[in-house]
């Protein structure tokens, strides 16, 4: 897989070679994009600013990330034959269809360019022209003819990728709302689910959507043997937990440090750290030789164990902390908290409704729902968070057909 994204990545490169945002004697320019038509002064303006802020190195950075982004489905996009494949999937606009194969993949990537143009443009503190900027490239997929939605009634086989790039799109046009005005974002989201981005505003997975799972923010643990099984170990856990140093725990803003998200905003106050033991099916050796029985307790369970677009660890919230709204990124799971040490004052919000942990006692929700946590306590909260499966969700058929090698690897490791 690695090999043929490698290959497609080079090809997209090709064929965008003649796109009209590409190297100039004065360097790259986002306002070359002729995908925004007659753009006004103060958005030409805007852009000017972001570009005189940004490096020619977060400029090139763009460029290859558009390219990443077109390469798995650049062969939808060039094959006449499965045009109406490529608008059920969200991949082509219905006016980017008629065109010729290079100005459909030219116009294709240019769209992947103002998603990144947006970005810049909020993180230049330019929210208004980034919301122009989203908006434009939303309203290219309205559908006056009903063409993309006859795509769709034709019963591809649509999988949780299908329409990715409008839910990246309105995640980012959403952020970019919420720094303007908060009620600014809920305006955005009722318009992505008026437009069959999703189905509720406060359910927005970005990477993984499957309209056919239940939705509900939260879930009884009577439902999920894999939750039951960890509130009967609840005892052993928490004196493999009591056994750790506070040494061990690495902190969210460090974590996302090294992955290069230094700018995230969950933490909005405090202080949320972790220990790991077990991310996309691969342990964590030396935290799991920290806390053997708690790491056999969960690879024992399946629903648990292969997980591939999940983690398992020890979670700790100090007192003052405030998570603010977010949303993860797939409904193919659910999120399992099991309370360690729950001090008074700490609440969580998942959609509209709010609950609060309990000793021993499993807390399992959609965390594909905003959801928001405070804690107004004066000790540490401390749960155990395991990642599973949604019940109904068919994971021999849904997932792994479509595993990389290394994820498949680490399935069946998990499974042996």
């Amino acid at each position: 897989m690695a090999q043929a994204t490698s290959r497609y990545s080079i090809m997209a490169q090709a064929a965008t070679s003649r796109c009209s945002w590409r190297t100039h004697a004065d360097g790259m320019h986002f306002r070359k994009l002729q995908v925004l038509p007659a753009k006004p002064p103060r958005l030409l303006s805007a852009i000017a600013q972001a570009e005189k802020l940004l490096s020619m190195s977060y400029m090139k950075r763009a460029q290859s990330y558009a390219h990443q982004q077109l390469a798995p489905f650049l062969e939808l996009v060039q094959d006449e034959r499965r045009l109406d494949e490529a608008l059920a999937f969200g991949i082509l606009t219905c006016a980017e269809a008629v065109l010729d194969r290079d100005d459909r993949i030219t116009a294709v990537f240019e769209r992947y360019l103002c998603l990144e143009l947006g970005q810049a443009l909020t993180m230049t503190k330019q929210c208004t022209a980034a919301c122009d900027v989203f908006r434009i490239v939303a309203d290219g997929f309205t559908d006056p003819s009903g063409r993309c939605a006859a795509a769709v009634r034709a019963r591809w086989p649509l999988g949780a990728n299908a329409g990715l790039f409008l839910r990246e799109l309105f995640t980012c046009w959403g952020k970019a709302a919420e720094r303007l005005h908060g009620g600014m974002a809920q305006d955005v989201y009722a318009l992505a689910v008026s437009r069959g981005v999703w189905a509720d505003p406060l359910q927005r997975p970005q990477n993984h959507y499957v309209r056919t799972l239940t939705i509900r923010p939260f879930w009884d643990v009577a439902m999920l043997p894999a939750a039951r099984a960890l509130e009967a170990a609840a005892d052993v856990i928490l004196t493999e937990f009591h056994a750790l140093s506070t040494s061990h725990f690495c902190y969210y803003k460090d974590r996302l440090h090294d992955h290069g998200g230094a700018d995230d905003h969950v933490v909005a106050a405090g202080e949320w750290s972790d220990v790991q033991l077990f991310a996309g099916c691969r342990k964590d050796l030396k935290n799991c030789a920290l806390c053997p029985r708690t790491a056999a307790i969960i690879a024992s369970q399946p629903a648990f164990n292969t997980v591939v677009y999940g983690a398992h660890w020890f979670s700790r919230l100090s007192p003052g902390t405030h998570l603010s709204a977010h949303c993860g990124p797939s409904n193919y799971r659910l999120r399992c908290h099991l309370g360690m040490q729950v001090p008074s004052g700490v609440r969580i919000r998942v959609g509209s409704e709010v609950r609060e942990w309990r000793q021993g006692k499993c807390l399992v929700f959609d965390d594909s729902f905003e959801h928001e946590v405070w804690h107004e306590g004066t000790e540490d909260r401390i749960v155990l968070i395991c990642d599973i499966w949604h019940p109904e969700l068919d994971f021999a058929n849904m997932i792994l057909p479509h595993c990389l090698p290394d994820q498949r690897e680490a399935v069946d490791a998990a499974m042996a």
